[in-house]
């Protein structure tokens, strides 16, 4: 069964911050490039910091979920450009987490808000996760036979009881 990953109000305002920064910035380099035309050095930094920002946004599109589907043998976490995809065998155990579980949430290496929250991320109750998260609430932890763990937040939490029923 698919299930839907929508985006929270925090996901949404940093994601249109970050696109209007970014649009400030490029604007700023365009007409400071408009004023210099025959400087190189501007026009090679300006255009660099244009060019990575367009990479960084579209970097962050492709790699956040999309939405989640549990199959009889595999949970997938969709994703514009590459699937993650964990057997149902490799689970060990499905829960939900609160709040109070996340205090002290720190992301090592992962985006915090554009477009969600994904990648990795260090919690003092639960060591080093995996983030493929799109809100703050309905946070499901996944525990695979290799001890990894991974965040997930499904609109629906009726996910939880079909991973539940799948591995026992």
């Amino acid at each position: 069964m698919k299930y839907q990953a929508s985006t929270d109000r925090t996901v949404k305002i940093i994601t249109v911050g970050v696109f209007v920064l970014f649009l400030f910035i490029s604007i700023t380099n365009i007409s400071i490039l408009m004023k210099e035309p025959d400087n190189n050095r501007i026009l090679l930094s300006m255009s660099a910091s244009i060019i990575f920002s367009i990479v960084l946004l579209l970097f962050c599109y492709l790699y956040a979920p999309q939405s989640y589907e549990v199959t009889d043998t595999e949970l997938i976490i969709r994703r514009k450009l590459k699937d993650v995809i964990i057997p149902i065998s490799d689970i060990k155990e499905v829960k939900l987490v609160d709040d109070q579980e996340m205090k002290g949430l720190i992301r090592t290496f992962g985006v915090g808000g554009l477009f969600g929250y994904y990648g990795k991320f260090y919690s003092t109750s639960f060591g080093s996760m995996t983030f493929y998260a799109t809100q703050s609430r309905n946070r499901m932890l996944i525990v695979r036979g290799d001890d990894k763990k991974l965040v997930l937040t499904p609109d629906d939490v009726s996910m939880l009881h079909e991973l539940q029923s799948k591995i026992g």
